[in-house]
């Protein structure tokens, strides 16, 4: 998982609006290409599929400053 932690004066991680300091961070660069290996246990599998959510605000934050989030899901 690619993360980005962070955390206040104690050690603690927490929510951006209480955040003083980076814990860690392994999220992607800029132009980065990372391999990620896996062991698909079954033989039969033909597709998989992969796919990466970014999103810089937690949910609540974008509700009450930006918009109402509305979800819907395209099954492929």
């Amino acid at each position: 998982m690619f993360m980005y932690i962070i955390d206040d004066n104690n050690n603690i991680p927490t929510p951006p609006p209480k955040a003083t300091k980076v814990l860690g961070d392994t999220r992607l660069k800029p132009n980065e290409i990372r391999i990620l290996n896996y062991k698909i246990p079954s033989k039969n599998i033909v597709i998989v599929v992969a796919r990466a959510y970014y999103n810089l605000l937690l949910l609540s934050m974008k509700e009450k400053f930006f918009f109402k989030t509305t979800y819907k899901f395209i099954k492929i």
